[in-house]
């Protein structure tokens, strides 16, 4: 028997030996594992670099320091975390058909199910934000950077608290209870939460929009009313980012499930041939959605969007004034060491 050590929400359960690659099958490659190199090395660079732009314009642009961008740096980095860490280990212990040691096995389960869990619970939070901020909008007016970071601390704590979890065998072993846990926590609250938050935002800003007159000329209500729309366009990004993120962890969570309730009937009966490429899919739609979020806000948020521009174009005139600096330092001393003949 050994310990069947999938996806990033994993089987938790014990599979039979008979559904594992034979020993000597490890070493070789086939086109499926392959074809996962060649996604991975395309992927890590794509979420890495992607990511670190985010954060780089929340560093560089005092307008993007607010609350709901310092929500939205910290889901960027829970995504580079995914790309620099859990995407290498992925494909290294998938790879080995999960014979790379109890501890690794266990590490990358849990790093999987931290990045997993703060993201969800971190989408959670921006858009309870983005109610308030529409709906409530003088007591949104009164929070403070502190409160903010209370908020990513905290989901970064609940996070580490579930995933740490998987270092206790009694815990993870048969592991229904944890793998219900990690799903209402992870897919299924979330999903519901923020489901019916979006919709009272769309709600009361369609309402505030239709309340302000459409010919005014008081400066006032033109900000109010410019106010609001800039409000429902961000809903709408967080819409499309959440809707994004649900529907390409779905298949994860729905593996999981199935891995722990559905074991034998379910997935032994496929093969392990089956179940890695079903895990296959599963993982790389999971990965896949920590690297289009960067393309999101490129396209649906004005002010990142003229950010990445700015940082692109001061790279280009460093490179190009750095190259020019060598090249002029080169002639230079070319020029000192023909004085000197």
């Amino acid at each position: 028997m050994e310990s069947a050590q999938s996806l990033g929400l994993n089987f938790t359960t014990k599979m039979p030996s008979q559904t594992h690659p034979k020993s000597g099958s490890s070493s070789s490659m086939d086109i499926e594992d392959i074809f996962r190199v060649i996604f991975s090395v395309i992927l890590i660079p794509i979420i890495v670099f992607g990511n670190i732009l985010v954060m780089a314009a929340y560093k560089t642009n005092r307008r993007l320091r607010t609350g709901t961008y310092t929500l939205l740096v910290s889901l960027a980095f829970c995504d580079f975390l995914v790309g620099s860490v859990s995407v290498p280990l992925w494909m290294y212990t998938s790879l080995s058909n999960w014979k790379t040691g109890e501890f690794l096995n266990s590490f990358f389960m849990g790093f999987d199910y931290l990045t997993a869990l703060s993201s969800s619970m971190h989408l959670t939070v921006i858009c309870i934000e983005r109610w308030l901020a529409i709906s409530k909008p003088f007591l949104h007016q009164v929070f403070r950077s502190e409160q903010y970071y209370a908020a990513i601390a905290l989901v970064w704590l609940i996070a580490l608290t579930l995933s740490s979890l998987v270092f206790i065998p009694e815990v993870i072993h048969p592991g229904r209870i944890y793998i219900l846990v990690l799903v209402i926590f992870g897919f299924v609250a979330p999903f519901i939460a923020i489901s019916f938050v979006n919709a009272y935002i769309f709600r009361v800003a369609q309402k505030l929009i239709h309340q302000e007159p459409m010919a005014s000329t008081d400066s006032a209500e033109i900000e109010q009313r410019n106010k609001i729309q800039k409000e429902r366009r961000t809903a709408k990004t967080l819409v499309i980012i959440t809707a994004l993120f649900f529907f390409e962890l779905l298949p994860t969570y729905v593996l999981a499930l199935l891995g722990g309730f559905c074991l034998k009937p379910c997935l032994i009966s496929i093969g392990w041939k089956g179940i890695k490429s079903v895990m296959n899919f599963a993982k790389w739609m999971q990965y896949s959605n920590s690297g289009i979020n960067p393309f999101v806000y490129a396209f649906r948020d004005a002010e990142m969007r003229k950010t990445f521009k700015r940082l692109f174009t001061r790279n280009m005139l460093f490179r190009r004034t750095h190259t020019v600096g060598n090249i002029s330092q080169t002639e230079r001393q070319s020029a000192q060491s023909q004085a000197h003949l």
